[in-house]
């Protein structure tokens, strides 16, 4: 739920009628109300490493020291 919520705030937003959003594949990504939430078509899910060949690794590692 707080990734939709995340993602309604940002859309709310955004000036562009449609925006692509890169995710990795983590469960908290690929959830049935996530995908709910992009049915509407305004945000487009880009899956990290599978959709496309880069990654957000600098952001991976800066979670990754936060959880520590």
């Amino acid at each position: 739920m707080n990734t939709c919520l995340v993602l309604n705030q940002a859309a709310a937003s955004l000036s562009e009628p449609e925006t692509k959003v890169h995710m990795d594949s983590g469960v908290e990504n690929l959830t049935h109300d996530v995908d709910k939430l992009l049915e509407g078509g305004t945000i487009e899910r880009t899956i990290v490493q599978i959709d496309v060949s880069f990654s957000n690794s600098l952001i991976e590692c800066w979670w990754r020291y936060l959880k520590r």
